[in-house]
């Protein structure tokens, strides 16, 4: 799905750019020789802004064939943003009416090229005054077009979708249907999320102008109320609802023994849901299996590296696209244990140098049981330089190499296991490694222009490049600049001479240095040297050629030309015309112009203010997708469980269970076809608040 983006409008029409054009190309001729009087004239050239046509929607005595530049008192300027005001807020009323009427090409139309030249033209005049308040206003007029652009094509893909919808019914297709169906309210949530946008944007212009788009907002609300009025209808002539149910057979989650989940799936009217995927999560740990004919299901669960800060399990049934049934999910209490971990190590080095592997193994123990997925760690120094887990038997091996830390000596090297605050409390195991010391060499090149100098080094070891380490660059002991090494071992820079060093009359010899201090790692120092000569600049002539004296006049007379034809496009846009009826004036208060997700929060809390329980959901939803898919092409494709399963896994375990909370009553909301009750509406409302204020 699409998004409104807030945008800055920098548009300039063809005649500017053939002045552009002209400018420059004035200045690179005349560079040939052209004093600074001259590149002052070419580079400050008096801009041309064009008008409109003139209309009889405006009754104001300000002639519109009139270049802004020239008028001489500030209300004729005001006169001609007036008119182009009310011609930009015809076009966008237009467009809501079209939609209205289902006319959708006619409603991309009138909102199409015709209003982008308007607006280049309010552009264009706008930079004619010194009011900050043109350029706002001008801005929320590109948004306003963009805005009701993006309402115009998801309005018209849902009336698309629905009409290949009912087809597939009949056809009697019911898994196309079905499909579709989904697909469907996911669109209508964009339908929903484009309507808050069309309606702020509308509401942004009328603060800023004198343009009254209140029955265009009207319009555009009862367009959407439309699609979610046909949308209720899909919902339930086409799902099905169900229920889940889930039991833990002990409460207390304790990773010294498996736990059993068990539940079954059934219809709202108890009729067993057979091969049903079904998910359960317990923090960030998630299990899936299918239920067996009876609609049965169950799992086992041993907690590993879950938060004792878990106070609930939750299962979910997860019905498939062209599935008859709506999502269901069951939640119960939990407490979890912890219980210690207790680390052997079996095998450790103990020697190695730069580059070296080091391999460590060794056995985890929780309370006698050995299982896999236990987190490890292995810190050298102080510095952890492996993380893996534990397999089936309880094993780990991990095999990291030597890096520039820690210093030559003899280091403490540690394996821990678990973690704090889950269910494995952490234990740990320790030896001692000797780091020997590593030799190294460095290497320079330099070459200098009259105030630069480029500079390539590289450091290296027998075995090859080193990364990662700083290397200080001097000139005639000056120090010019710290570079760090890639991953081959070499720095590479262009670097300013400070202007003491630059030679002014004559040339001079560097002497350039790098050093390579090696401080705190277990390598060798190293340093380089080399010379290098700085000219000063050549000197640059005065005189003017009779050759360049013809290229000057030459620019001149095309510069000329380019103008001309500036000034013609400019009159020929001054006279087209235009037939778009201008709304009558009814400006209202400045508001706050908030982020979308935000605004969509406000209109769900209106919404719940005024009874509209499902509503609320809805908005708050779309709030929460416009939060976080507004980036991700992958999470706007997504239905609403899908969207939650990529998500959830980012999340933490209260924001999990927001989002949850969510989209389960969204689902209910949207798809079921019964009234919300407010206890939700609030509860799914204070969740998305949660969700939109973390994202």
């Amino acid at each position: 799905m699409g998004y409104v983006t807030d945008v800055t409008w920098v548009t300039r029409r063809r005649a500017r750019l053939v002045f552009a054009v002209a400018a420059a190309f004035a200045l690179c001729v005349s560079g040939v020789h052209a004093g600074p009087a001259a590149e002052s004239a070419a580079a400050t050239p008096t801009a041309q802004v064009s008008g409109p046509d003139n209309d009889t929607a405006n009754n104001s005595s300000v002639p519109h064939h009139r270049d802004p530049a020239t008028y001489e008192e500030p209300g004729e300027i005001r006169g001609l943003e007036s008119w182009l005001d009310s011609h930009l807020g015809a076009r966008l009323a237009a467009s809501t009416r079209n939609v209205s009427q289902g006319q959708y090409e006619a409603a991309r139309a009138v909102v199409g090229d015709a209003y982008s030249d308007r607006l280049d033209q309010y552009v264009d005049v706008a930079g004619a005054t010194d009011y900050e308040s043109d350029d706002r206003a001008a801005d929320e007029f590109a948004r306003a077009q963009d805005a009701q652009r993006e309402y115009v094509s998801s309005t018209s893909r849902y009336e698309r979708v629905h009409e290949q919808y009912q087809r597939a019914r009949d056809a009697g297709d019911e898994s196309r249907a079905r499909r579709l169906a989904r697909e469907l309210q996911r669109l209508a949530t964009n339908v929903t999320e484009h309507r808050t946008a069309v309606v702020e944007s509308y509401r942004a212009v009328g603060n800023g102008t004198a343009v009254d788009l209140t029955a265009a907002m009207q319009r555009t609300n009862r367009s959407t109320e439309a699609v979610l009025s046909t949308q209720s209808s899909v919902r339930g002539e086409t799902f099905t609802h169900t229920r889940v149910t889930l039991t833990l057979d002990d409460a207390t989650l304790t990773p010294t023994r498996q736990s059993r989940a068990t539940g079954v799936l059934r219809t709202a009217d108890g009729a067993p849901i057979p091969n049903g995927t079904v998910v359960l999560r317990v923090g960030a740990d998630t299990l899936t299996t299918t239920t067996d004919a009876d609609g049965r299901y169950a799992l086992t669960y041993r907690p590993v590296d879950l938060s004792t800060a878990t106070e609930s399990a939750r299962v979910r049934y997860r019905p498939a696209s062209a599935s008859p049934y709506l999502g269901a999910n069951a939640t119960t209490p939990v407490d979890v244990a912890s219980a210690p971990a207790t680390v052997t190590l079996t095998s450790t080095p103990r020697a190695a140098a730069y580059g070296e592997s080091l391999r460590v193994t060794g056995d985890v123990d929780v309370a006698g049981a050995q299982f896999a997925g236990v987190p490890v760690r292995v810190t050298l120094g102080g510095d952890v330089v492996a993380r893996t887990t534990t397999n089936a038997s309880g094993g780990f091996t991990a095999t990291p190499r030597l890096g520039a830390r820690p210093a030559a000596g003899t280091a403490p090297l540690t394996v821990e296991a678990g973690r704090t605050d889950t269910a494995i409390e952490p234990g740990r195991a320790a030896t001692t490694l000797t780091v020997r010391e590593t030799a190294t060499s460095l290497s320079l090149t330099a070459n200098a222009s009259p105030s630069t100098l480029d500079v390539a080094t590289r450091l290296r070891t027998p075995d090859g490049g080193v990364a990662g380490q700083p290397v200080v660059v001097r000139a005639n002991g000056t120090r010019l600049a710290t570079l760090t090494t890639d991953g081959d071992g070499t720095a590479n820079a262009t670097l300013t001479l400070p202007s003491r060093l630059q030679p002014t009359t004559g040339a001079r010899t560097l002497t350039i240095t790098a050093a390579y201090a090696a401080s705190g790692t277990n390598l060798e120092a190293a340093s380089a040297r080399t010379a290098v000569t700085v000219s000063p600049p050549p000197a640059s002539s005065s005189g003017v050629t009779l050759t360049q004296a013809w290229i000057l006049l030459g620019a001149v007379l095309v510069a000329s030309l380019l103008f001309a034809l500036a000034y013609a496009l400019w009159r020929r846009d001054l006279e087209a015309d235009d037939d778009v009826p201008e709304p009558t004036p009814d400006p209202e208060p400045d508001p706050a112009t908030p982020a979308l997700a935000d605004r969509l929060l406000a209109t769900a809390r209106a919404s719940l203010d005024d009874a509209e329980a499902a509503t609320t959901v809805e908005t708050a939803y779309a709030a929460v997708r416009r939060a976080f898919d507004e980036d991700d092409a992958r999470l706007r494709q997504r239905t609403h469980w899908e969207f939650y399963t990529t998500l959830s896994d980012t999340l933490g375990e209260d924001e999990r269970a927001a989002l949850e909370t969510l989209t389960s009553t969204y689902e209910h909301a949207t798809f079921a076809g019964r009234p919300v009750s407010r206890a939700d509406a609030e509860a799914a409302l204070a969740a998305a608040e949660r969700l939109v204020e973390d994202a």
